[in-house]
């Protein structure tokens, strides 16, 4: 279970953010250099969901997008953006 934790904290955020979480949340102290080298030397075999189409490529995008307001004189929104395009073959 704690290497499954230190591998979803490391994807989800920076190396040092990940070893101050994880001490947080475990009271175990792994170091940022210790979970970058156990990501990266990884050899556990990940079940990925079954695709009735072969998938060449994904691409993940995200950001912020200004809105304007149909008023003149009103304050712009920003709203954040996620986009996934999945390319067959």
């Amino acid at each position: 279970m704690l290497q499954k934790c230190c591998l979803c904290l490391s994807a989800n955020e920076s190396f040092s953010q990940a070893e101050q979480d994880l001490f947080l949340l475990t009271g175990i102290k792994v170091g940022h250099s210790t979970l970058q080298r156990h990501v990266y030397t990884e050899k556990e075999h990940l079940d990925f969901p079954d695709s009735p189409i072969a998938i060449n490529e994904v691409c993940l995008d995200g950001g912020k997008v200004r809105l304007k307001t149909p008023n003149r004189g009103d304050k712009c929104e920003w709203r954040d953006y996620q986009a996934a395009r999945l390319s067959a073959v």
